[in-house]
């Protein structure tokens, strides 16, 4: 499990120094839980702060094909172990749908990448100021039938 903890204080350290945004993502703009077996970690932050912290041209900056421009653009980041080892999870289906509570959202993919040697998976949503989300995820894993499917409820205030 040292891995799993690891990568949590290095994703939490990660939004924490890009990241003007208080949020209550399971108590903050960062937070986890353990579903069928699996731990999930879900970290939020603004595109903007991407774009302010990273120069052009770095990993960061082109991800995604590029930081969206204007709106209300965050990025959502999630990694995932195997609850019992600690292993982290590194050949899984990631879809997401961002959505206000109560309403219709926007459905992407969590595509792969490498945080500092870490596996993740991450995508950019439209999420205006103010209201509550839910962060639906459905993650297939290769040999288990049918995906798990968990949600986080995710709210933000600009400091």
């Amino acid at each position: 499990m040292k891995t799993a903890a690891r990568l949590a204080s290095l994703i939490l350290s990660f939004l924490v120094l890009v990241t003007p945004v208080a949020g209550l993502a399971q108590g903050g703009n960062f937070g986890g839980k353990t579903v069928d077996g699996i731990t999930i970690y879900l970290g939020v932050t603004t595109a903007a702060a991407i774009a302010k912290n990273y120069p052009p041209g770095s990993p960061e900056r082109t991800m995604h094909g590029g930081v969206p421009v204007g709106g209300d653009w965050h990025h959502i980041l999630i990694a995932i172990f195997d609850a019992k080892t600690g292993k982290r999870i590194t050949d899984a289906e990631v879809t997401a749908t961002v959505r206000e509570v109560g309403l219709s959202g926007m459905t992407r993919t969590l595509e792969k990448v490498n945080v500092a040697g870490y596996t993740t998976y991450c995508n950019y949503f439209e999420m205006e100021h103010g209201p509550l989300y839910r962060i639906d995820l459905s993650i297939r894993l290769p040999g288990r039938p049918g995906p798990i499917k968990t949600e986080f409820d995710y709210g933000h205030v600009i400091d």
